[in-house]
């Protein structure tokens, strides 16, 4: 997108304190709303904040546009990223009980890690069949909007699932 590198690093660092602040937010209002509600919201608003801010940051500095879209995204994804690392681990064992944490932890250390492991060469695959500069990023964009709405939804079947195992509670 054409910044240097202490920009980048500045973008970064301005993440990181958006995800801490975030963390502490998403934790709190987890609390009042319930952590599965609240999950789900935050990957609602990361998805969102893809194909909204990402995406028209792309198409934007393509027309030769600002980064006042890219700086949006930074905001409100890193802001919901920091949902799912403040409430994935008492939801663990509020769904499916202290005594299956270890279990129902390492699985989805996993699946993340195989994740990891594929992301990678898809994401540089992508990147490889979309083009020169910004305009490359679409197809990678697209995936991880995605997956972030596939993960939405597989949230929602785990609140209905709950709900309807549990008896339907709007905080849960």
């Amino acid at each position: 997108m054409g910044q240097s590198p202490s920009k980048g690093a500045t973008l970064l660092a301005s993440a990181n304190a958006i995800n801490a602040v975030s963390r502490i937010f998403t934790g709190y209002v987890g609390d009042r709303l319930g952590r599965q509600n609240t999950l789900v919201l935050t990957l609602l608003l990361a998805a969102s904040s893809v194909f909204s801010f990402w995406l028209s940051s792309i198409v934007s500095t393509t027309t030769g546009g600002s980064t006042q879209l890219w700086i949006a995204f930074i905001a409100f994804y890193s802001f919901s990223a920091g949902g799912y690392y403040a409430l994935f681990p008492a939801l663990i064992a509020e769904v499916f009980g202290i005594r299956q944490y270890a279990a129902v932890n390492a699985f989805i250390l996993f699946v993340r890690g195989l994740g990891t492991m594929f992301g990678s060469p898809v994401g540089g695959r992508l990147l490889q069949s979309g083009g020169e500069g910004v305009g490359g990023y679409k197809g990678l964009v697209y995936w991880d909007g995605g997956l972030l709405m596939a993960a939405t939804i597989c949230c929602v079947a785990v609140r209905w699932a709950d709900g309807k195992g549990r008896g339907w509670r709007w905080v849960a």
